[in-house]
C-alpha cells in the first residue's frame, strides 16, 4: 500500500476542460525540457525519482489548484502571483484559466531559464524575476496581487512567520492565497518524508534535522533545503495575524477515511522496532522514536474515541473525522486563505 501526498482521500481531480490540451501534452513538457529533467541532478540528498514525478505531474497539479480556487473566487481576469513558480508550470494553468497577468518568483537561476522558455514557447507573457520573497522589500517591490500562489514553499524558507506576513501584505482586500505544505506528522512523511527520505526528520528542529541529514547523506550542512516543518495550528494563526482566514481544502468527514490509514500506522510501528538511526546520537534517535509512538497512540485513541462520539454525539462525527485526517494523517495540508474585503473588518 503506497501512502504518497495524492492519495484518494485527496479531493478528486476534475478533468480539464475539452478546449485545453491533456495535462502531459508535449506543448507543456518540449523534449528539451524532459531531457533537462531526466538527466540534470537537482538538490544533493533529494529523492531524484519523486522530485521528477513531481514536475512531470504539474500541469495536472495545477489545474486541481485551479479547480480549487475557482470555487472560491473567480481566477478570470484576477492578477496572479506565483511565489517559487520554479519551472513555471503554475502560472502556465493560471494563464489558461483566464488570469489577467502573471508574475512569478524564484531563487534558482536554472529553473527560471527553463521556465521563460516554456513561457515563450506556448506565447504566454509572464514577468518572471529572480528574487526570495523573505526579501526585507519584497512587499514594496512586487506590489498586490489578487490570488497568490505559495505551493510547496513556506517549508523551504529560513523565517516562515517572515513569509507569511509577506504573502499577506501582498494580497489584496478580497484576494486568494493557495497555500500547500507538507504534514510533519503523517505516517507517510513519518516513514520518509517527501525529500530525503529520512525516517523522523519531520519531528525534529531544524538544527536536529541537519545533524541527521549531514550524519546520514554525509553531505554538508548547505545542501539542506528544508527550512521549518511546522502544523496547522501554526498555519492558520500566521495567517490569522495578518487578516487572512485559511480554509482547509481537502475534507475527511467519515470514519472510512480515518481507518485508512490503520495500515500505515501499523507498518510504522513494525518499522520502529527496528534500530532507525543506529549512526546518529542516540538522544537523536530516541526523540524521533518517542514523537513517532506518540502518533500512533494519538491514532489508536482518537480512533476509539469516534467510536465513543458516533454512540453519543453522532452530529459530531464527521467534524471529529475530519480534524483526526486532516490534522494527523493526510501527508500534505492544502488551504485557500482569504482577505475581507476594504471595510470587511480585516485587517
Amino acid at each position: 500500500m503506497t501512502h504518497s501526498s495524492a492519495t484518494l482521500l485527496t479531493t478528486p481531480t476534475l478533468p480539464p476542460a475539452e478546449t485545453l490540451p491533456p495535462d502531459d501534452d508535449p506543448r507543456y513538457f518540449p523534449k528539451s525540457f524532459l531531457e533537462h529533467l531526466n538527466n540534470s541532478y537537482y538538490g544533493s540528498g533529494i529523492d531524484l525519482n519523486s522530485y521528477r514525478e513531481y514536475m512531470r505531474t504539474e500541469i495536472q497539479r495545477g489545474r486541481e489548484i485551479a479547480r480549487v480556487i475557482n470555487e472560491r473566487t473567480e481566477l478570470s481576469g484576477k492578477d496572479v502571483l506565483d511565489v517559487g513558480c520554479g519551472y513555471t508550470g503554475l502560472l502556465i494553468v493560471m494563464k489558461e484559466a483566464g488570469a489577467r497577468s502573471l508574475t512569478g518568483i524564484e531563487v534558482d537561476h536554472q529553473r527560471l531559464d527553463w521556465g521563460r522558455k516554456r513561457l515563450d514557447s506556448l506565447g504566454y507573457e509572464a514577468k518572471i524575476l529572480e528574487f526570495d520573497v523573505c526579501r526585507a522589500d519584497a512587499p514594496a517591490t512586487l506590489g498586490t496581487y489578487d490570488i497568490i500562489l505559495a505551493q510547496d514553499v513556506i517549508e523551504h524558507v529560513p523565517d516562515p512567520s517572515l513569509t507569511i506576513d509577506h504573502l499577506c501584505r501582498m494580497l489584496r482586500p478580497d484576494g486568494a492565497v493557495y497555500v500547500q505544505v507538507g504534514n510533519k506528522f503523517s505516517p507517510d512523511q513519518l516513514t520518509g518524508d517527501h525529500h530525503y527520505r529520512l525516517p523522523g526528520i519531520t519531528l525534529l528542529s531544524q538544527a536536529q534535522a541537519i545533524e541527521y541529514f549531514c550524519t546520514r547523506l554525509k553531505l554538508p550542512e548547505s545542501s539542506y533545503a528544508v527550512g521549518h516543518w511546522r502544523d496547522e495550528k501554526f498555519y492558520r494563526n500566521a495567517f490569522r495575524r495578518h487578516g487572512v482566514t485559511l480554509e482547509r481544502v481537502d475534507k475527511y468527514p467519515t470514519t472510512d477515511h480515518v481507518l485508512w490509514y490503520a495500515q500505515a500506522i501499523s507498518e510504522m510501528c513494525v518499522q520502529l522496532k527496528q534500530n532507525l538511526w543506529p549512526d546518529l546520537r542516540p538522544e537523536l534517535g530516541e526523540r524521533m522514536k518517542r514523537r513517532m509512538k506518540r502518533i500512533a497512540e494519538l491514532y489508536v485513541h482518537g480512533s476509539r474515541q469516534l467510536a465513543e462520539i458516533a454512540a453519543n454525539q453522532p452530529e459530531r462525527l464527521n467534524e471529529a473525522c475530519d480534524t483526526l485526517t486532516g490534522r494527523l494523517l493526510t501527508g500534505v495540508l492544502r488551504f485557500v486563505g482569504k482577505r475581507e474585503a476594504a471595510g470587511g473588518g480585516g485587517a
